[in-house]
């Protein structure tokens, strides 16, 4: 999708060729550096209107499922299936629910 807007000899196509060069450049720099994501997560959900005790704890939740899911991949699993299967098997040990 790049690479044909990006072939548009249009200049009505350069805001949005500006503009994706510009998300690539954030996604790339979030790469390097994970807490501008988080960051940006913060700011979006300030602007969508949540207080920040949720903000906190969503942004926590996000942290603890990401050390859980590195601890997995650790030791080994690396299939999306097994992470599902994992993930259904805490739903149901925490809620006597599935995750779905």
């Amino acid at each position: 999708m790049f690479r044909i807007i990006e072939s548009i000899p249009s200049k009505n196509a350069e805001p949005i060729k500006q503009w994706l060069a510009h998300l690539g450049s954030e996604r790339v720099d979030e790469v390097f550096d994970p807490s501008i994501a988080t960051q940006r997560a913060i700011d979006l959900y300030r602007a969508k209107g949540y207080d920040e005790s949720w903000i906190q704890e969503r942004i926590k939740g996000i942290q603890t499922r990401n050390e859980l899911t590195d601890i997995w991949k650790n030791s080994g699993i690396i299939d999306t299936n097994e992470y599902a299967i994992l993930t259904d098997e805490i739903y149901k040990s925490w809620a006597d629910m599935s995750a779905r």
